[in-house]
């Protein structure tokens, strides 16, 4: 049985579309596809849409589209809808893992009362769903972690964190983009460079790809940095 939908009225021309209970990949892939009806229908009538975890933010020409007429539709579309899967790509990262680019490193694993080869492990044989992207250009949050390094953000962020440093925060995991603030925990680096404006479109990851990261060695990651290759 499918989840339940509830609306909320964003602003007089856009609704946010909410699906009820934990975020799931399977709740999300939903959703992309509820957009993905949503303009094939109004194409001429929607002015933008978000998807994230657990909702679908909606703009919408109000003049010329009826709201009711949009959530009946949207009613209708996610009654009927079934996950299929995308055309999704699946993004294979290297990270090098450790304390000297990955600041919380040795904080994780005494919060985690793991060995670092456990937390290189955990963290690195999962398959991660790209639920959101926002925060900072190309910034994709990923799930969901093992529950082992289930940490809160940090209680004070850095004012800067380093482009492709490797984090996690509560059941989430990302890199970062750019050089950015952060209050995430630092876990390592990857040496791609995930965002840049010349590329189009400007980062690799798309809502509904997979992200597996893959241990490298110090060598391995100035290897590829000096190549400067990217995803």
């Amino acid at each position: 049985m499918s989840a339940k939908l509830s609306f909320s009225r964003a602003s007089e021309n856009a609704l946010m579309i909410y699906i009820d209970g934990i975020a799931t990949a399977e709740n999300n892939l939903k959703l992309c596809q509820l957009e993905v009806a949503l303009r094939h229908q109004f194409k001429h009538t929607l002015l933008d849409t978000i998807v994230s975890y657990n909702s679908l933010f909606i703009e919408f020409d109000f003049i010329l589209l009826d709201e009711q007429q949009l959530i009946d539709f949207i009613n209708n579309s996610y009654l009927s809808t079934h996950v299929t899967q995308f055309n999704n790509v699946v993004h294979h990262l290297p990270v090098y893992y450790g304390p000297e680019f990955g600041l919380d490193f040795d904080y994780v694993c005494d919060s985690a009362k793991i060995t670092a080869a456990e937390l290189i492990q955990l963290h690195s044989a999962r398959r991660y769903h790209v639920y959101s992207i926002g925060f900072a250009p190309g910034f994709a949050f990923l799930g969901h972690i093992d529950d082992k390094l289930h940490l809160p953000r940090r209680s004070s962020p850095r004012a800067l964190v380093e482009a492709g440093s490797l984090a996690i925060a509560e059941s989430q995991t990302a890199v970062y983009p750019t050089t950015t603030p952060g209050g995430w925990h630092l876990i390592g680096r990857c040496p791609l460079t995930t965002f840049n404006l010349k590329n189009q479109p400007p980062t690799p990851f798309k809502i509904g790809d997979s992200v597996q990261f893959t241990p490298i060695s110090k060598s391995e990651y100035q290897h590829l940095m000096g190549s400067q290759c990217r995803v």
